[in-house]
């Protein structure tokens, strides 16, 4: 994908986002302009540390974010899949633009989370999740699982968690 496309629904998604007064915008990566068909995790990830390096340059304090459909489960599954392995579900995954106070909001979620062990100082933290709404769980309905990906280039995430990781041998 070209950089201009990725800038472009970078600056349309937060047009949208100020008109709304969103939390959030997102688009499924077969509706965005200039995506190949097929596109692996990897991929995916450069794509989204670029979408990092937007949001920090645009200074509004937008996250974007990854998420990765994995399929449903019929119980709450705590097994996260090896990176390596992955296989994207049924649906496409998405890219989100997201307002910080978006994950400090109140959540109806039952859910398992795990975050992977990746590089500390690198750009991108990952979480497998497991979980379903209050309503899905009165439905009976499944678990969706997801890999949820976000950045640490916008410029926010970096106060997280792995700000005062151990730089290496000392």
């Amino acid at each position: 994908m070209t950089k201009q496309y990725l800038a472009r629904w970078f600056d349309d998604r937060v047009r949208e986002m100020q008109v709304a007064g969103s939390y959030f915008a997102t688009n499924h990566i077969d509706e965005i302009a200039g995506f190949p068909e097929k596109l692996d995790l990897k991929s995916l990830a450069a794509e989204l540390v670029e979408l990092g390096a937007l949001a920090h340059r645009h200074g509004a304090g937008i996250v974007p974010v990854l998420i990765i459909p994995l399929g449903i489960s019929d119980a709450l599954d705590v097994n996260p899949p090896e990176l390596t392995k992955v296989s994207f579900g049924t649906e496409p995954p998405s890219f989100y633009l997201m307002e910080p106070r978006y994950f400090s909001s109140w959540s109806d979620r039952e859910e398992y989370r795990s975050p992977y062990r990746v590089h500390p100082r690198g750009p991108i933290l990952v979480e497998y999740v497991c979980g379903r709404s209050m309503q899905m769980r009165e439905q009976g309905w499944e678990y969706d699982r997801m890999l949820f990906l976000r950045t640490t280039t916008d410029g926010i995430s970096l106060q997280g968690p792995w700000k005062n990781q151990p730089r290496g041998p000392q």
